[in-house]
């Protein structure tokens, strides 16, 4: 499974577009206060330099322990290095996405 895979099977965001060179994927259902975010994969197969700017995601979700089981049930165990826990007045489950890169799922209620 590739990351665009990841992002859309297991964290359900959807392709809104596509080209030869790149993947285009967002959440295009949302009732959130927070700002629409366009993740923009790479279609090649050249390795992925990680760089320094850039630190994690956090994306807004109602319950982070369901979420931890749909992803242990969709195989992604391992993608997990961070269980759901009390932090900043919410649960955070904290994830590494197959590029290495920090997402959290924070709750929201």
């Amino acid at each position: 499974m590739n990351v665009s895979d990841f992002y859309s099977c297991v964290l359900g965001m959807e392709q809104v577009a596509a080209d030869e060179t790149s993947v285009y994927l967002r959440y295009t259902k949302t009732n959130s206060l927070g700002v629409a975010t366009t993740l923009v994969f790479s279609k090649n197969d050249e390795p992925l330099e990680m760089g320094n700017s850039f630190d994690h995601l956090v994306i807004g979700t109602a319950n982070v322990h369901a979420a931890a089981e749909v992803i242990r049930e969709k195989g992604f165990p391992d993608c997990i290095f961070l269980t759901p826990t009390p932090m900043f007045g919410t649960t955070v489950l904290g994830l590494t996405d197959p590029n290495g890169y920090k997402l959290y799922l924070a709750e929201t209620k």
